[in-house]
């Protein structure tokens, strides 16, 4: 039997190599011909959008899914945020973070985004604000990171940043694969194939085909990015995630500072409040609700004889420190009290609140980036009792009620004011003083606090919350009618735009007016260009009797849908009664050919009483004689145009 020959080293290696470059060639060959024949597709950050009549970019809700597992039971989303796609002379904002930039628990106005944006508008009245939420739950700096360099694309000019809450537990925290936490560049090299379109159609189909969540395991999204993970602060973890932070944060200022974007930075705060979640066994079992039970009959000296020992023998656990804090809060030792309260914070083993070391961190880089970085715990600390954020400021562990968000929002705005950002780009003076802290003043509906107060309870009635309440307000007073439109909201079954207007409707119908209004001029706030709301804004203004704001509603509504009669035809009716008559002319007549062309019978039949009325106050008799025959040819007893007919037949 003849042997076959033996090959050379070097054929060995060619012949070895030749095999994995036809699987890179087919592979990449089906990479080209998916962008090729689906160019649309792919998980982009932004999509193209046009609505009335203008262009927009909009921000990809799901595009956070590349950095979770394909078979995460559940995925944050960045909230659907319009924003110009000709950006002309308006300023762009840019807020980077979490679920605390996100705005949780609330949904639109009452966010840290929503209240700069409302400053600023009020502060620059002439000058045109985009302020883009880019916060998501569960996300950490290793997301920020990746996809920060994406933002010079759409040309912000300033960026503003609240993290540092999820560096532990957010995408490839402890829960990194260990490779990656040998080689962190291994992170940014995962994000990177999961933008090629065939592992995405990968994952797509594993989810489609294999995902299943393990019975018995917790529905929610802090069990899932947790794993309920128990991290010790001297703990070779947590080292490494302090590691990984300052070297993302460097990376995200460095990128920004490279763009030319200016940047402002707020350290994050926390309820010091809060007990910790989980904390080193307590050896003497007894003493998990002697203390408590001794704190709360006012036994505080008991209480620091127990446990001052026990806090110097075991600094590491959270139990003695916290409730040695708490009573020497209670004894009105602040300053001592804040020290132990954050040391029960930093060594809670459970890290959802970031530990001291965050803040360090982020005073250190924006120092050498020259960045300024906001003591948002000094702020929110300054509005409670003995300087330490308490639940006035915050709903739970970490995330601030509405006068916590405007406590930080107020301190952004307060920077940009300070650093002139805006001026170099505005002819328009500075309104003298920042609106008030109240509902209206600052267009925070009704509707997003109730729905806080929903989120609230529905966050912090599982797992790893025990026992917490926290009283309703809105929700408490509310009918029947009004929970069911929060709960339509907050389980999808029916839009935030929808839910506004039906809130707004049933405050207009029981004659709250001014809550009515908060609820339409949030809708605006959030989309100034919405006619329909501009509109109905108008429509409650005149109701009110405020003409002049009216006006300008209705203005705006043409400007942004002049197909839509309505507006065109109340501000036709009002300018009448103003003695406007050749605008009242104009938009009677437009309202007029809009009703004909689209066969609306109801519209037409009120542009020619409004022209009647129109011609009966210039005394043309004849003409309005005529208009509203017209108006009764098509409602012949509508009691308006009979009574009209009536009096200019009367008068002839």
């Amino acid at each position: 039997m003849n042997r076959a020959p033996k090959l050379s080293p070097s054929k060995r290696i060619i012949f070895s190599i030749i095999p994995a470059l036809l699987i890179v060639g087919i592979l990449a060959a089906a990479e080209i011909l998916i962008r090729l024949f689906n160019p649309s597709g792919g998980n982009h950050f932004t999509n193209e959008a046009k609505f009335d009549n203008r262009e927009w970019y909009q921000t990809n809700r799901s595009y956070l899914k590349k950095y979770f597992p394909w078979n995460a039971p559940s995925v944050p989303e960045f909230k659907s945020a319009l924003f110009k796609k000709d950006k002309g002379h308006l300023f762009r904002i840019v807020c980077l973070g979490e679920s605390s930039m996100f705005g949780t628990p609330y949904e639109m106005t009452a966010t840290i985004p929503a209240i700069v944006r409302k400053e600023l508008r009020h502060a620059f009245p002439g000058r045109e604000f985009e302020v883009v939420n880019l916060g998501a739950s569960a996300i950490n700096t290793n997301v920020i990171r990746d996809f920060v360099p994406l933002l010079a694309e759409y040309s912000p000019d300033l960026v503003l940043i609240y993290t540092g809450h999820n560096e532990f537990y957010g995408p490839d925290g402890v829960g990194a694969f260990w490779p990656e936490k040998i080689f962190s560049p291994l992170i940014r090299w995962k994000y990177g194939m999961k933008d090629f379109r065939l592992v995405e159609a990968g994952e797509s189909w594993l989810k489609n085909h294999y995902q299943e969540v393990p019975e018995g395991t917790p529905s929610n999204l802090m069990y899932q990015v947790s794993q309920g993970s128990h991290i010790a602060l001297a703990s070779s973890d947590a080292e490494r995630i302090f590691d990984r932070f300052q070297d993302n944060m460097t990376a995200i200022l460095r990128t920004l500072h490279d763009s030319r974007i200016p940047v402002i930075v707020s350290e994050v705060s926390s309820n010091l409040f809060f007990p910790p979640f989980v904390t080193d066994t307590v050896k003497d079992a007894g003493l998990l609700n002697e203390i408590p039970e001794k704190f709360k009959k006012g036994a505080l000296e008991d209480v620091l004889t127990t446990l001052s020992p026990r806090v110097a023998a075991e600094p590491e656990n959270a139990f003695y420190s916290y409730w040695l804090g708490r009573s020497l809060f209670a004894l009105g030792k602040y300053d001592s009290a804040r020290s132990y309260l954050e040391r029960a914070r930093d060594n809670d083993l459970l890290k959802f609140r970031a530990p001291g070391k965050i803040n360090a961190i982020l005073r250190d880089v924006c120092r050498q980036f020259n960045v300024p970085c906001l003591s948002a715990d000094s702020a929110l600390g300054a509005a409670c009792p003995g300087g330490i954020g308490d639940s006035s400021v915050f709903w739970e562990h970490l995330h601030p009620t509405v006068l916590g968000y405007h406590i930080i929002a107020e301190l952004f705005v307060k920077e940009i004011l300070k650093e002139e950002i805006p001026l170099s780009l505005s002819d328009h003076s500075v309104s003298p003083s920042p609106l008030p802290f109240n509902y209206d003043s600052l267009s925070i509906c009704w509707l997003d606090l109730a729905y806080a107060e929903r989120s609230v309870e529905h966050l912090t009635g599982r797992w790893p919350f025990t026992n917490y309440h926290r009283t309703p307000v809105e929700m408490q007073f509310a009918d029947s009618t009004l929970r069911s439109v929060v709960d339509q909201v907050y389980y999808r079954t029916t839009t935030w735009d929808e839910a506004l207007y039906k809130t707004a409707t049933y405050f207009w119908r029981y004659g709250n007016l001014r809550a009515a209004l908060t609820s339409y001029e949030a809708e605006l706030e959030e989309y100034p260009y919405n006619f329909y709301a501009q509109y109905l804004t108008g429509n409650l203004l005149r109701t009110m009797g405020r003409n002049t704001e009216a006006v300008t509603h209705y203005q705006i509504s043409i400007s942004s849908n002049s197909q839509y009669p309505y507006s065109s035809l109340d501000l036709g009716l009002l300018d009448v009664n103003d003695g406007q008559y050749q605008e009242a002319s104009d938009h009677l007549h437009h309202a007029l050919s809009v009703g004909v062309s689209e066969g609306n019978k109801g519209v037409t039949e009120k542009s020619w009483y409004g022209l009647a009325a129109l011609h009966a106050r210039m005394l043309a008799i004849d003409s309005a004689l005529v208009e509203v025959r017209n108006a009764l040819s098509i409602s012949p007893n509508d009691p308006e145009a009979l009574a009209l007919q009536k009096a200019l037949a009367g008068s002839r």
